[in-house]
Parts: structure tokens; C-alpha cells; sequence
């Protein structure tokens, strides 16, 4: 019981002393279809994924011109909600671009697609 108590105060502790900067992709300011060909030119231009990227990303970003940027491991409803529109927006577009194909450069999915 003392174990439980002392795992849910961590977990408590360390939610609570995260900054909201922190909550929020870092490089980024909000893809949109507007400005998704000025984020891709200048490299601004990344998926969202949370936790730890272990396969690598670069034969894809040198394709594409889309990196990728990794979030920690705590995901809010509110980050979920900005990856998941961050995301579909590059997919969307990546789509009408190349069609599907792009999908089978990707070396895993990126959150919400």
C-alpha cells in the first residue's frame, strides 16, 4: 500500500510541476493549409509523435522535407488534440501530393493517423 501511495505522488508530483510551455510542440506553431507549404520549405514542417522515437526518421525528412518531433510521454487532451491536427494536415497533404505512397516510407505511423 505504502508503494501505491508513493507511486501516485511521483506520478502527481511530476504532472503537476511540468510547465504548460512544456505541453506544447516546441518548433512549431500550428500547421495549417494555409501555411504548410512555407513550414515544409522551411523545414519547420514535422510530425508529432509521443514517447521515444527509436527508428530513424531521415530518409523520410530528406524525401519529404517533414521531420519529426518527439513529445514525452505525458500526453494531455489538449496536446493529443494539436498532434492529431497536426498530423492529419501533413498526411492530408502528403496525400494529394504522392497518394498513398508516402506511407511506405514512414518507419512507424505518427500519433492519430
Amino acid at each position: 500500500m505504502k508503494i501505491l501511495h508513493l507511486l501516485l505522488f511521483t506520478f502527481f508530483t511530476l504532472n503537476f510541476a511540468q510547465k504548460k510551455e512544456d505541453l506544447k510542440p516546441s518548433s512549431q506553431k500550428q500547421i495549417t493549409s494555409e501555411n504548410i507549404e512555407n513550414k515544409i520549405n522551411s523545414g519547420e514542417a514535422k510530425f508529432i509523435s509521443f514517447g521515444i522515437a527509436i527508428q530513424d526518421f531521415t530518409k523520410f525528412q530528406k524525401k519529404y522535407k517533414i521531420g519529426l518531433e518527439t513529445q514525452g510521454c505525458v500526453i494531455t487532451p489538449a496536446l493529443s488534440k494539436i498532434a492529431t491536427e497536426n498530423n492529419t494536415t501533413l498526411a492530408n497533404y502528403l496525400t494529394k501530393k504522392y497518394g498513398n505512397s508516402w506511407r511506405n516510407d514512414l518507419p512507424f505511423l505518427p500519433f492519430g493517423l
